[in-house]
This record gives C-alpha cells, structure tokens and sequence, in this order.
C-alpha cells in the first residue's frame, strides 16, 4: 500500500473526479431586476430562473410583495401597514405620497441642524467670570427679599447683565432665544451652587446643643464673624467684605437652619421666615432693622461672643 508521502507525490493523475472552481453567482442589479420586472419575457443570462426572480414575480399579487419587502427589510408592522396602503395608490397619488414624505423628512433634518447648531454657543470666560461673581454678590445681599421664591436672584442677576455691555452682552443674545436660554441656565446653576455652598458653610457652623435646656450656648460653634469670613470666601472673585448688616443677615439664616434643621426645602423655608418678618413689621425698615440686630445679639450669645467695634454698618 503506498504511503501518504507516495501519493503526495504522484504524479499520475487521480482516479477522482477533478473538482471544477465553483463559479459565484453574480448579483442582479436593481436596473436588471427593474428591466426583467417590465419585460418578463426575458430570459436570465445563465437560463436558469434566478433567486430575485421570485421577488420581484410581475404575476404576484401586490399584497404579496408588500409582505416579501416587509420581511426582507424588516419593517415594524406599522410601517407594513403604510406600504400597504401606498401599493394600492395610482401612480399619481403614489407621487404625491413621496413628496410629502420627502418635504417631511427634509424638515426633520432641518430641525436637527437647527438643535445642532442651537448647543454651539459658548458664554465667553470674562462674561461667565462676571456672571458668577454677580450671583454671589446678590445672594449675599442683606437686603435679598428671596432666595429662591419668584426666581428672585436670577431675575435681579439677569437685569444686570441687560445692563452690562461691558461684560460682553449685547442686544443679538437676548433676542436670540437659544444663547439667552444658555446664559439664564448657567445663572440659575450659579445660585444654586452658591446657595448649596453657603448652606454647607451654616450647618457645619453650629456645632452641637447643650442637654442642659437652661444652656443657650452651643459647644464647638463657629462665631458669626469666622462664619461670615468663610462664606466670603467661597467665591473671592465677588470681592466682598463683612459688614454688620452681613452678620444679621447670616445669623437670621443660622438661626433658621436651628430652628428647622437641615429640610429639603430648606430656602424655601428660609424665605417663608422673611416674608414673615416683612408681615409682622408691616415693612417697615426701621422695624425690621431692630429685629435683626436682636437675631445678631442672640447668635452671639449662643455661637460665640465677638467684637464687633470694627466691622462696617454695610
């Protein structure tokens, strides 16, 4: 019996069959398909009939093909039902059909470009560094009426930018909704992390309560200037400094976060305590003031006595 080495080398030919290549069957272009589809009589090249041949069969029914080209493309069953309904359109109604798709896919595409374009603009860096610094600036106002109710810093923030040029506004941004939307966004970001930050600031502030209920004092409290100080500094680009009108007015808010303790809505509650205020002392500036000199002198009493001879009134 021959070895495998004597066979590999042979060279008589083998009693097989010699296998032929196969031959790759050519695909049918859209424009041959077409052609056959119109003139059914003629033959394939190769005479045999050809796979597309089944497909696009002029004998069948056109509930049919709508079924064999909702299954070849996978159409969802609603859209089988469309072209179900276009198969049975005259040419004309089947025209009109398209172009009303077409012009509703041209919008389509002209929103997007739209919506592409509308998230390009960017708030130039002087202009957000102004911005920023402008939102502390108006929540650390003693005078805020509000906090967070009626918008009221993003309202008193976004005037000033109106009335700023020189930060790098123009009359285009605000009539143009996309970047003016961008701008008051990046506003309301602002103030909510600096109210957040200032919070923070309050709540690590107030060290702990004595068990003695006749003890006012809280121990490891932070007084109401070191407190003030580093609220300040929370964002130093607003170039703020203590006054007393500062100390009340973050004592109030201490005072507020003592009372309630560390609530979701915690702004909420501190600008229903203000409205209160303004109420009771039927707006009276004078009225008011007095108050909180009272929450001033009690703050200091239970977080910590301090000087205040050289802190300005404002």
């Amino acid at each position: 019996m021959p070895s495998i080495n004597d066979l590999l080398n042979d060279p008589s030919p083998s009693s097989s069959p010699r296998q032929s290549p196969e031959t790759p069957s050519r695909p049918v272009s859209p424009t041959a398909a077409l052609s056959r589809l119109s003139n059914p009589s003629t033959p394939s090249s190769t005479g045999a009939p050809s796979s597309d041949d089944s497909f696009f069969n002029p004998r069948k029914h056109p509930a049919e093909i709508v079924q064999d080209v909702a299954r070849n493309v996978k159409l969802r069953p609603s859209d089988r039902d469309t072209l179900a309904i276009f198969s049975r359109l005259d040419t004309q109604e089947q025209q009109i059909w398209l172009a009303g798709h077409l012009l509703k896919l041209a919008e389509g595409q002209s929103k997007l470009s739209t919506s592409c374009s509308n998230t390009g603009y960017v708030i130039p860096p002087h202009f957000q560094a102004e911005i920023d610094a402008f939102c502390f600036v108006v929540l650390m106002r003693p005078s805020l009426s509000a906090y967070i109710t009626k918008n009221v810093p993003v309202s008193l923030v976004t005037d000033r930018i109106i009335s700023s040029p020189q930060w790098g506004f123009t009359p285009e941004l605000k009539e143009t909704k996309y970047k003016w939307k961008i701008i008051v966004k990046r506003v309301q970001d602002v103030c909510t992390n600096r109210r957040h930050d200032i919070k923070k600031a309050i709540q690590a502030s107030v060290g702990e309560s004595s068990d003695n209920p006749s003890i006012e004092a809280r121990s490891n409290a932070q007084d109401i200037i070191a407190l003030c100080v580093d609220i300040v500094a929370i964002h130093k680009p607003a170039d703020l400094h203590v006054s007393l009108a500062m100390l009340a007015r973050v004592a109030f808010i201490r005072q507020v976060y003592i009372q309630f303790g560390n609530v979701k809505n915690f702004w909420e509650q501190v600008d229903k305590e203000l409205a209160n205020v303004r109420s009771k002392n039927n707006d009276d500036e004078e009225k008011i003031s007095r108050f909180f000199g009272r929450v001033l002198q009690n703050d200091r009493k239970v977080h910590g006595p301090v000087d205040l001879g050289s802190i300005p009134l404002e």
